[in-house]
């Protein structure tokens, strides 16, 4: 019985290191933003009316927890040949006017694994991160508008040495 009551305590000694740490831990990874009435989408139909590429984007999936990263792009491979790797460009501006560009950016060329035609695969890198781009846009120290960051494949390199590129 007294191995009973002196394990106790310590276990609950274990819990909390472990929790003091997993909350040390989740402070290093939030991001702060200014205040204001701001919004933050990113939509998978183009809004910029950019038209599909022979990989087609089917979902876009963003982080929070790390800054409002864009983590993840689900692709569909409608061409009829295997896709080695794909390049992505990021464009950020406000939904009230998606022909002002504020912002844009693209992604080095990332393998993957082979994508053969018609099959889906989620492609996992930080496309862009919110909390890396927004600061231009703080007044009074305060953010304001809707913005969006969209995303679309530039380029593709298929299994077979070709490539397919998006006019600029």
């Amino acid at each position: 019985m007294t191995l009973r009551i002196g394990v106790h305590p310590i276990l609950l000694m274990l819990c909390l290191v472990i929790s003091t740490f997993s909350q040390q831990d989740n402070k290093r990874t939030e991001s702060k933003f200014p205040q204001g009435d701001w919004s933050l989408t990113h939509p998978v139909i183009s809004q910029l009316g950019i038209a599909d590429a022979p990989a087609r984007i089917i979902s876009i999936t963003g982080d929070a927890g790390k800054g409002l990263t864009i983590t993840k792009v689900g692709l569909q491979n409608n061409s009829a040949k295997t896709i080695s790797a794909v390049k992505f460009r990021w464009f950020l501006f406000r939904q009230d006017a998606p022909k002002k560009i504020l912002n844009k950016g693209e992604t080095p060329v990332m393998g993957l694994e082979d994508l053969p035609a018609g099959i889906e695969q989620v492609v996992e890198y930080p496309i862009v991160t919110f909390a890396s781009i927004y600061q231009p846009f703080v007044k009074d120290n305060k953010l304001t508008g809707k913005f969006v960051i969209e995303v679309a494949v530039s380029e593709i390199q298929y299994a077979g040495g070709s490539s397919w590129k998006r006019g600029e």
